[in-house]
C-alpha cells in the first residue's frame, strides 16, 4: 500500500529542496530514494527534475529550478498535462498563468484536457475549456476528451465537455448507450 498523495508530495519537495542549483537533468540517487514509487522510474526514463517539481505541486522548486536555468517556459504544455494527471492545482494555476500552451500534446497525442477526462480532474477540465482548450482533439488513437468521460462513467464532465462543443462520433454514442449515460448537453455549465 502507498502512501496517501499529500505524503508522496512531501517527501518529493523534501529530496528537491536538498538539492542545490544546478540541478541535475535527470533523477539522481536523493530523487529515487525520496520517490514513492520507484518503478515509474524506469518506466517512465524522461522523469526529470521539473516533473517530479510538477508531482510535487511544488511552485517554489519549479521557479528555483527556472532561475538555475531549466526550460520551464518552453516545457509548460507538457508540465501542465502532469499537474493535472496528479492533482497539481498550484502548480496548474501557476502554468495557466504563465500562459502554457493549452493544446499541447503528449507523445501520444493528449492533451491536458483529455489528461483531465481521462483522470475525473472536472475542476481542471472546466478551467481548461474557459481558457480556450479545444473539446475536439484527440490522441493519436482517435479518443477524446469526451470518449475517456464516457468511458469513464462521468456524466458531469460529459455533461461539461457537451456544453463546450465536444461533438460526440458514433463510438462514443455507442459506448454511451451501453454505459446509460446522456449525450445531451446539461443546462447550466
Amino acid at each position: 500500500m502507498g502512501l496517501p498523495i499529500e505524503a508522496q508530495r512531501n517527501a518529493i519537495s523534501t529530496a528537491l529542496a536538498s538539492v542545490e542549483p544546478p540541478l541535475p537533468e535527470s533523477p539522481d540517487p536523493k530523487f529515487v530514494a525520496a520517490f514513492v514509487n520507484p518503478a515509474l522510474l524506469t518506466e517512465r526514463r524522461w522523469l526529470d527534475p521539473l516533473i517530479l517539481a510538477t508531482f510535487a505541486d511544488d511552485v517554489a522548486m519549479l521557479e528555483r529550478m527556472e532561475a538555475a536555468g531549466h526550460p520551464l517556459q518552453e516545457r509548460a504544455g507538457g508540465l501542465l498535462q502532469d499537474a493535472v494527471h496528479s492533482g497539481s492545482r498550484q502548480v496548474f494555476d501557476y502554468l495557466l498563468a504563465r500562459g502554457a500552451a493549452l493544446d499541447t500534446t503528449n507523445e501520444s497525442g493528449a492533451t491536458a484536457l483529455i489528461v483531465a477526462a481521462a483522470n475525473n480532474r472536472l475542476d481542471m477540465a472546466r478551467i481548461l475549456l474557459q481558457a480556450g482548450a479545444s473539446p475536439n482533439l484527440a490522441t493519436d488513437s482517435g479518443a477524446t476528451a469526451l470518449r475517456y468521460a464516457v468511458g469513464c462513467r462521468n456524466q458531469p464532465m460529459v455533461d461539461l465537455l457537451l456544453a463546450a462543443g465536444a461533438a460526440p462520433d458514433e463510438t462514443i454514442r455507442q459506448s454511451a448507450i451501453k454505459r446509460n449515460m446522456r449525450l445531451e448537453a446539461a443546462s447550466g455549465h
